[in-house]
């Protein structure tokens, strides 16, 4: 975030505009009139209209502004304000802290096959080997792609 918390917020108050205006173009009002919560827009009677709700195919493909419209800090909830590390127990003993230390019922692992050098070109892999392996599921090759799909994730690094 030090390094591109600005870029973020910047994209992220570019697409609240882009949601307000399709809000006001749907519901009929100024763009000024209504505010963004929890995910939705509220008209100034109450009326919400999510943001998956406005979303329209292609709307969010547009060319990124490096200055946005950014909401007041005053408003700010969450951004400047304390919050506890609820990451930090499992963190200290050794629990599912991070995305890669989920386990999720019939979930299966894979391993990517790194070349040697950078452009190396896969011009041929006898896979019979690896294929016999227990655990081992499938062999995926696609051009100079190649991976191991298994059963069980393995942390050790082999060469």
């Amino acid at each position: 975030m030090q390094d591109s918390g600005t870029a973020i917020q910047n994209a992220a108050a570019q697409a609240r505009d882009l949601l307000l205006a399709e809000a006001a173009r749907r519901l009929g009002l100024p763009a000024e009139n209504l505010r963004t919560e929890n995910g939705a827009v509220i008209s100034p009677d109450g009326k919400r209209v999510s943001y998956g709700e406005l979303v329209a195919a292609g709307m969010l493909h547009v060319q990124a502004r490096p200055k946005s419209k950014l909401k007041d800090p005053t408003t700010f909830r969450v951004m400047g304000q304390p919050l506890p590390r609820v990451d930090i127990p499992a963190k200290v003993s050794g629990g599912a802290a991070y995305v890669q230390d989920l386990r999720l019922p019939g979930m299966v692992h894979a391993r990517i096959v790194r070349p040697p050098s950078y452009g190396a070109q896969l011009t041929d892999c006898d896979t019979s080997a690896v294929e016999k392996m227990s655990g081992v599921i499938k062999i995926v090759r696609d051009g100079n792609f190649l991976a191991v799909v298994a059963k069980k994730n393995s942390n050790r690094s082999r060469r």
